[in-house]
């Protein structure tokens, strides 16, 4: 199933069902779908695209022909997890608050809380973990508020914050963005190499985060969440194997 028929799915179900923003997704992993057996996890959280200007700003044209350019961006990663190729279950929180992303809705040893304030265009590693032998199917990136107690938590209440300026060639503006609204999405696996440690790689394209945003006509509000929209449809995730010995 492609990504963009479970995003509307997901979105029809969170509108359709008030009080019930967790809705489950039948997600299909047959024969065919690439899968990763392994007995150790880490993670490499990266970014792509985006043109540092002379001042060091990352600079982003977007399809409606903008220019943008921005001054700071963080988003914060709550939760990165694999998905066993034999839960057939998704689920994907869209919209919600933070009290109801603590649970993203695995019980996977592959999962990590970092609760991490990700500057856009930094990449970033964490730590993983040794776990029992498991194959997997798919990635989920989980996009919440930190809790108290976060390793970076972004100013308290934010899920994402894009400070931006913005011009068309004839006008020009700038923008705060901020949102506390969470967002995540599945990703299926790439998998290349062999053995059983895994480096999972999370990639987000940074070309794609002012698609579709006009600050000309749309409110703060709408850009923001349009924004965290953008950045989770823009991910990707790739299993890198190697033989190095899981740690006990």
């Amino acid at each position: 199933m492609r990504r963009s028929t479970l995003k509307a799915l997901a979105l029809g179900a969170t509108v359709g069902v008030l009080g019930c923003p967790e809705q489950p997704l039948t997600v299909s992993s047959d024969a065919a779908s690439p899968r990763a057996t392994v007995e150790q996890v880490d993670w490499q959280l990266r970014w792509s695209g985006g043109t540092p200007d002379r001042s060091g700003a990352l600079v982003v044209e977007s399809d409606l022909g903008l220019r943008w350019t921005v001054v700071e961006a963080r988003v914060t990663t709550y939760a990165v997890t694999l998905v066993p190729c034999s839960d057939t279950v998704a689920r994907r929180w869209v919209g919600v608050p933070r009290a109801l992303a603590h649970h993203p809705g695995w019980d996977d040893p592959s999962q990590v809380e970092p609760q991490l304030a990700e500057e856009l265009g930094t990449d970033t590693a964490l730590a993983g973990a040794s776990i029992p032998s498991s194959t997997y199917c798919h990635a989920h990136w989980l996009v919440a508020q930190g809790d108290v107690g976060g390793q970076r938590e972004v100013e308290d209440g934010v899920s994402l914050r894009v400070r931006a300026a913005w011009t068309d060639g004839v006008d020009s503006g700038a923008v705060d963005l901020t949102t506390d609204l969470t967002d995540g999405v599945l990703l299926p696996l790439s998998v290349e190499g062999v053995g059983v440690h895994a480096t999972v790689v999370l990639e987000r394209d940074l070309e794609s985060v002012f698609d579709g945003l006009d600050p000309r006509e749309q409110s703060e509000a709408s850009l923001a969440w349009g924004a965290l929209e953008n950045l989770v449809d823009g991910a990707s995730a790739r299993v890198l194997l190697s033989e190095e010995t899981a740690r006990r």
